[in-house]
């Protein structure tokens, strides 16, 4: 899947990266840690029912909940004013272009062609200097396969973190319904002996993607959907290119299809090295 979404016009998605997504939002925990956890709703209704439940609808810490990851501190040696939600948001997406840079290689000459004929950013250090507007319309993504594993890190933690530091981001997930299959993957590639172990670890792993994607999707309290994620399974689209062809229709890219499903990690780690066209008119018509 990484492997067919990198094709797409001014697409650079960069593979896994041991979690720094994770890692990255505890900047913020620690700014908040003597105050509500930020990405924990629950001490957050705690404390509006005691404001109802004492009259007080203008508590100013309930107020300000809603708008800032961390409280004024008025004087003292952590002084500082209100920080809004989002302001950690540049820092954490200056980390995913740094996780996901473009080819600097040096003595290149020429960006490379995507599929389409458009430029995807392909390569040289000289044209990266030379030609800033190519890769400021790049649209960037990571793979990461490790949040579901994080301590504490649950979903709707999780939701909070990236919706308010990739405000317009869209999420596809991806998940494998035949737990036991995906065990015995485990087993092989692994070469673990731990099978039921396994099973287990992979039907919580897909519980917790079904849960981040449900939560990425509710706004205003589940009153609206935001269709921000998608939740794909793949042994749906393994066997049906369709399915993602409608995923590149929700992304916005138009006149775009891919003919067949590559295969990569066949019989272990083995690439499938196809060439695919997307279409002579493939365009991502929004930057």
């Amino acid at each position: 899947l990484l492997k067919m979404l990198n094709l797409l016009p001014n697409v650079r998605i960069s593979g896994e990266n041991y979690n720094e997504l994770y890692f990255a939002s505890q900047l913020i925990e620690n700014i908040e840690k003597d105050k509500v956890n930020f990405y924990d709703a629950e001490p957050m209704k705690k404390k509006k029912k005691k404001a109802n439940e004492q009259g007080n609808d203008n508590n100013d810490d309930d107020t300000n909940a809603g708008l800032f990851m961390h409280k004024a501190v008025e004087d003292g040696a952590f002084m500082h004013n209100a920080m809004p939600i989002g302001s950690m948001a540049c820092v954490q997406q200056k980390l995913v272009s740094t996780l996901n840079p473009p080819d600097l290689t040096p003595n290149k000459d020429s960006y490379k062609k995507g599929k389409s004929g458009n430029d995807s950013g392909g390569g040289g250090l000289l044209q990266y200097l030379n030609h800033p507007e190519v890769e400021a319309k790049q649209i960037l993504g990571v793979k990461t396969i490790r949040l579901q594993k994080s301590p504490d890190f649950i979903p709707y933690r999780a939701k909070r973190y990236l919706t308010e530091n990739f405000p317009c981001a869209r999420f596809i997930i991806n998940v494998r319904s035949d737990a036991e299959a995906q065990a015995q993957s485990v087993i092989n590639a692994f070469k673990r002996d731990e099978y039921e172990k396994a099973l287990e670890e992979n039907k919580n792993q897909t519980k917790y993607l079904k849960k981040l994607a449900f939560f990425l999707n509710q706004n205003n309290g589940g009153k609206d959907n935001t269709d921000r994620a998608r939740l794909i399974d793949m042994e749906d689209w393994k066997d049906d290119v369709s399915i993602l062809n409608d995923l590149l229709d929700w992304l916005g890219f138009e006149n775009c299809s891919f003919p067949k499903v590559l295969h990569e990690n066949g019989n272990g780690y083995e690439h499938d090295n196809s060439e695919l066209s997307l279409g002579e008119k493939c365009v991502y018509p929004h930057l």
